[in-house]
């Protein structure tokens, strides 16, 4: 299938991508403010096609994904270490694409949630997948690194399916 009639929104979210109670919303072909990490992504290389969500949890955006397509390899290398730059403390991922980084920040991540005690854990992926660069984003509370691997294996396979 060409790059550019693959239908990204689709492969974004699925059912039992997450727990119950999170949710795919806005699913676009622009970039959502919290996945836009550090501002990378308006220097980005354009791509010949791109998606993205947000993930919702009781009214709360507490992350998304976007993802992005590339018919040439160097194209698609050049926005992957885009990416990375936004990323802090990234180390390997092993387990999703052909090249993968994670971030986990754990703690109180504004003002706000200083004084309100809570303590939230905040997880960035980046991924390559044949012709695609994947990039993930959860902010909340719980087990949010599990999720994020797990939601992120998910999308890999949905992309390996679909552009390779």
């Amino acid at each position: 299938m060409p790059l550019d009639q693959v239908n990204l929104e689709a492969l974004l979210l699925q059912d039992g991508d997450f727990p119950a109670g999170i949710r795919a919303v806005d699913a676009k072909t622009n970039i959502p403010p919290l996945l836009n990490v550090a501002g990378v992504y308006s220097d980005i290389t354009p791509a010949q096609r791109d998606g993205s969500t947000s993930f919702q949890l009781g009214g709360d955006v507490i992350g998304g994904s976007v993802v992005y397509l590339y018919a040439k390899p160097e194209d698609r290398q050049r926005a992957y270490l885009m990416v990375l730059e936004g990323l802090t403390k990234a180390r390997s991922l092993g387990t999703v694409g052909e090249a993968a980084m994670i971030t986990v920040l754990t703690g109180a991540l504004s003002a706000t949630e200083k004084l309100s005690g809570k303590t939230y854990t905040m997880v960035d992926i980046a991924f390559q997948r044949c012709h695609a660069v994947g990039y993930i984003r959860l902010r909340t509370t719980g087990d949010v690194e599990q999720m994020a691997k797990a939601y992120a294996q998910k999308l890999d396979t949905r992309l390996q399916a679909a552009v390779c």
